[in-house]
């Protein structure tokens, strides 16, 4: 796994996604395959900023992605 998810938030216009990564390109390969969901209009990086977690360095992020009406 390259992306662990810490929260997912479900609104009636907007999906948000919280949680770690091993670094910045396991996130732009997950924002492009949200990018290729017919439920996904648009993903935007909100926040990024580098966490150690025990001794090992990941990513903690924040995206926020737009939804298909009627999708």
């Amino acid at each position: 796994g390259q992306i662990w998810f810490n929260a997912i938030t479900l609104t009636e216009n907007d999906l948000r996604i919280e949680g770690t990564a091993r670094d910045n390109g396991a996130i732009a390969q997950f924002m492009k395959n949200l990018e290729r969901s017919s439920f996904i209009k648009s993903v935007d990086l909100i926040a990024s900023k580098q966490s150690m977690i025990g001794t090992v360095k990941l990513q903690v992020f924040t995206l926020a992605c737009g939804l298909k009406r009627g999708a």
